[in-house]
Order: structure tokens, then C-alpha cells, then sequence
């Protein structure tokens, strides 16, 4: 049996409204029986550094992320709008812990040469880190499967064998 790890991660739309398209789309175009599960994953955790977050609340409800070489300027930003950007970078899930509502604006700069670890390092002049843990995480697993004969119908679901932890070390 084949184990296959699927991360979508659709533009400027709410977790929940992801999660509906996400499973639209593997019921309706793929033909995959789907149900909704959680387990505990690595993941990338963004949360209040030590010395707690460094920065104030936005006067502006402007939204703005402009990321340059080295630099990112929020203006009027949400976290849920940086957690979009780290998310988009990462290879596991991102996870919010920092309970900050509100919009803010702040500058982050780095040495653009040294990569993601410089990025990462500057979240702590605004008071923020990202680092790694197990935390839990929403997936969906397909139960089963119904493949389109030649004409087009779609004959009985096919059972899919779940992978072994064997099975799932060995894709990884």
C-alpha cells in the first residue's frame, strides 16, 4: 500500500473554508471517501518569545505584508496573515500560539544570504519564535476510493489498505 502526504495550501482563505474546498476536492474530483482525523505531527510552532512580543497594536486596518530581499514590512498585519507567509515556506504544518488578536505593524530585516534561519532568528526582534514541536494536527484520511470505469461511471468504492508505520517510516 502506498502512503501519500497531500499539502494543499489555498490563497487568502479561512482555515475552515480550505478545509471544505480540500475535501470537495478529493471527494468530488478524485473520487476519494475521505473522514476527518487528528493526530499529533511535527510541526513549526510561532509563539511569544521569553521577553513576550515586542510589538504594539496598528491604527491601520490596511492588511499589508510587503516582503522584500532581507526585509518584511507589515502594515495594519494580522498574525494570521505571517503564519500565510511562514506557512507557505514551510514543509509541515505551522501552528499559531500567540494568542495576539488585533492588526499590527512592525519591520523585520535579515540577512537575506543566510536564508530561512536568519528569517527565523528575526522574528525575535519582535518578540516572536518559531520552533519545532509535536502538536496536533487535522488531516483527512481516504477510507476508500471509486475509480472511473471507461464510460465514465463510477463502479463499487475500492477498500484502501492503510500503510503499516513501516511502511509510512520508509516515505519519510
Amino acid at each position: 500500500a502506498a502512503y501519500y502526504d497531500v499539502v494543499v495550501r489555498p490563497e487568502d482563505t479561512d482555515p475552515g473554508t480550505a478545509r471544505s474546498m480540500l475535501r470537495s476536492l478529493v471527494t468530488d474530483r478524485l473520487g476519494l471517501n475521505v473522514r476527518p482525523a487528528t493526530e499529533k505531527r511535527m510541526t513549526m510552532v510561532l509563539s511569544p518569545a521569553p521577553g513576550g512580543v515586542l510589538i504594539e497594536a496598528s491604527g491601520s486596518n490596511e492588511g499589508v505584508l510587503d516582503l522584500e530581499e532581507g526585509q518584511l514590512r507589515a502594515v495594519g498585519a494580522d498574525i494570521a496573515q505571517l503564519m500565510a507567509l511562514v506557512g507557505k515556506n514551510s514543509k509541515v504544518p505551522v501552528v499559531d500560539e500567540t494568542e495576539l488578536p488585533g492588526r499590527y505593524d512592525y519591520l523585520l530585516e535579515w540577512d537575506a544570504s543566510n536564508g530561512a534561519f536568519a528569517f527565523i532568528q528575526s522574528l525575535g526582534d519582535i518578540g516572536l519564535m518559531l520552533s519545532p514541536g509535536l502538536r496536533p494536527v487535522e488531516s483527512l484520511v481516504v477510507s476508500d476510493a471509486k475509480f472511473l470505469d471507461d464510460a465514465g461511471a463510477r463502479p463499487t468504492p475500492v477498500p484502501v489498505q492503510p500503510a503499516t508505520s513501516t511502511e509510512q517510516e520508509e516515505t519519510h
